[in-house]
């Protein structure tokens, strides 16, 4: 790999930074790893050993270091805020982890930072990146289903280990902003707009300080429907399906795929079924291939700024509607 190629820093070495996206950073082929950050020094040694890159002990020393360009913030989302303004105010991309912040106003104040120093500023939303993304999109958009009526959407799956950061109020968690955010930013994303009513509704578990399952009706422009769901401490499920006047699109594994996963898409029409093959992707390599060539592009860096904050307006609706 070209060594002329923007180097990249990971800020946070949690199970999804390790499982997911360091293998991205080395399978991909626009950019190259410098170096790993993280508190706990007994990860930060097993990980630099691992992918032979630098360890920076301390943020300030990362920060500072001329050599990288970009850094992927995969801390908690409760510190996203503070961390992201720092990589902002060090003259480096950002690429965050999704919720970008907990609140539309401090996404609003990244935005601004980034803009005003023209830099890329990225929520790593990865469903949009993938190919199944991309047939679904061009099946609605080719008529296939007719006008689209409703979507329905559900992520969710078995509780995480109890001292997860997920389930750390101070730490900004909650399945809303893990979880949630995927079938409510991705229904906006298939519909192609804001929707312009929000219902919704969000139940913490006994014995957790952080919501645990939740629900969203959202009302769009077009007069479609998204019938949302997502929660923590059930079975799994990680599906979309559209429904149009002439037909419908079922969509498994919607938001979390396997690298190595082949999927399909279910077209039901009243003549009977047509499966589409999706090939297999990794979701993490494509994402970070399409943020990589917003980094010289000003058109690609706004609609990535306006991405991020459609995105946690819309978050923010559903927060509002629920409290």
């Amino acid at each position: 790999m070209g060594t002329n190629l923007p180097a990249i820093a990971l800020w946070g070495a949690g199970d999804h930074a390790t499982r997911n996206i360091l293998p991205a950073i080395n399978a991909a082929k626009t950019l190259r790893l410098a170096g790993i950050h993280t508190r706990n020094a007994e990860v930060l040694e097993a990980q630099t050993a691992h992918w032979q890159c630098h360890g920076w002990a301390s943020a300030d020393e990362m920060l500072a270091d001329e050599g990288v360009d970009i850094v992927y913030v995969a801390t908690p989302i409760g510190l996203h805020a503070a961390h992201a303004a720092r990589v902002l105010e060090s003259g480096k991309h950002l690429f965050c982890e999704k919720s970008l912040t907990t609140t539309l106003t401090d996404a609003e104040t990244l935005v601004e930072m980034a803009r005003s120093r023209a830099l890329a500023l990225c929520t790593t939303f990865g469903p949009i990146h993938h190919p199944q993304f991309t047939a679904l999109r061009r099946l609605i958009e080719d008529g296939k289903i007719g006008k689209v009526v409703s979507l329905t959407a559900r992520f969710g799956f078995p509780h995480l280990e109890p001292g997860n950061a997920r389930y750390s109020a101070a730490l900004g968690g909650g399945v809303l902003l893990d979880a949630g955010v995927y079938p409510i930013c991705l229904s906006a994303e298939i519909l192609g707009a804001l929707p312009d009513f929000v219902s919704a509704r969000r139940q913490s578990a006994d014995g957790y300080e952080v919501d645990t399952s939740g629900t969203a009706m959202l009302e769009f422009p077009s007069g479609a429907v998204a019938n949302l769901e997502w929660g923590y401490g059930r079975h799994y499920r990680n599906e979309v399906e559209v429904w149009g006047e002439t037909g419908s699109i079922f969509a498994h594994r919607a938001f979390s795929k396997p690298p190595d996963l082949t999927t399909e898409l279910i077209v039901r029409k009243q003549d009977g079924e047509n499966t589409v093959e999706i090939p297999a992707a990794d979701i993490f390599v494509t994402m970070l291939d399409a943020q990589v060539n917003c980094l010289d592009d000003p058109a690609r860096r706004e609609a990535y700024w306006t991405r991020a904050l459609d995105h946690q307006r819309l978050v923010e609706q559903v927060i509002e509607a629920s409290s």
